[in-house]
């Protein structure tokens, strides 16, 4: 029993630091553009130069290097981690290889499962936009902020494509769901760690789909036996909502709509068929290392 409570409590702690180092890091990297800036004035007054560094701080350019910042750091703290607690104490090497061996089904499933999932967002957030119009201005809100809305930048596309997604499913499908299964069944450790995944982003509108998202995600990375799976998916599904958005097709009428829905959802359910059905291995292993 007492086991169980400290597998239960290191289960929670990745999402503790996330929470934490985010804090921590943006508060660092704000603490030295105040310093920059107070290094650089020369003239003028208080206010004034508050309002300069308030008005920065509130940019989409602060705010993605910020995060950019906070995903190193978080990779920094979580990689060694993971390596120590679940990877093969032999050392192995990863291979795309070992996680496939049908890498054209692979592939083509992480590209139907990418654009499928991402026009199944979209319109179920337009869904609960219009039941939910605060949340969708909590969610507008946040892109703004995070830069995401206006012109795409190097920092935002390193943390969106590549550092941000590492982090979180070592995070979450890797050392959440990995000590969830020591404690618990695996369908059980896979919802409490959707569940925290989802509550990481902080708005509603945007918990939903992510949990979502976070399920099968984890059954994916159950299925093969390593976090890999999850980076790769996650990375591809944040790439084609950054530098592929243009092509996600709203519907003009609600017959367009409905078969664009359709499609998409066949395109995930293929993707998801496509990708498990290369993975060459069963949710019956008890392995979560790569």
């Amino acid at each position: 029993m007492e086991r169980k409570m400290d597998n239960f409590w290191k289960c929670i702690l990745p999402s503790i630091l996330v929470m934490g180092l985010q804090f921590f890091v943006t508060g660092a990297v704000a603490f030295f553009l105040f310093a920059k800036k107070a290094h650089e004035f020369t003239q003028g007054s208080y206010n004034g130069f508050m309002k300069d560094l308030m008005d920065e701080v509130s940019s989409s350019g602060f705010n993605s290097i910020a995060m950019l910042s906070y995903a190193i750091v978080a990779l920094i703290v979580f990689l060694p981690w993971y390596k120590k607690v679940f990877a093969p104490k032999g050392g192995e090497k990863w291979t795309f290889s070992k996680l496939t061996k049908k890498p054209v089904h692979f592939v083509g499933g992480v590209v139907l499962l990418a654009f499928g999932m991402q026009y199944v967002c979209v319109y179920l957030m337009n869904a609960l936009a219009v039941l939910f119009p605060k949340w969708l201005a909590m969610y507008q809100m946040l892109m703004e902020s995070s830069g995401l809305t206006e012109q795409i930048t190097v920092p935002i596309v390193l943390y969106t494509v590549i550092v941000g997604p590492i982090c979180e499913e070592l995070a979450f499908r890797g050392l959440t769901m990995g000590y969830a299964k020591r404690f618990t069944s695996f369908w059980a450790a896979n919802v409490i760690q959707a569940l925290l995944f989802a509550g990481m982003h902080m708005n509603p509108l945007q918990g939903i789909y992510t949990f979502l998202m976070g399920l099968l995600f984890g059954y994916l990375v159950h299925k093969s036996g390593t976090v890999v799976t999850g980076i790769i998916l996650h990375m591809a599904f944040n790439a084609v909502g950054v530098l592929a958005n243009s092509l996600i097709i709203a519907g003009s009428n609600p017959m367009q709509m409905f078969f664009v829905m359709f499609g998409a959802m066949v395109a995930t359910y293929v993707g998801v068929r496509l990708v498990g059905g290369s993975l060459g291995t069963d949710t019956n292993g008890p392995k979560v290392c790569p």
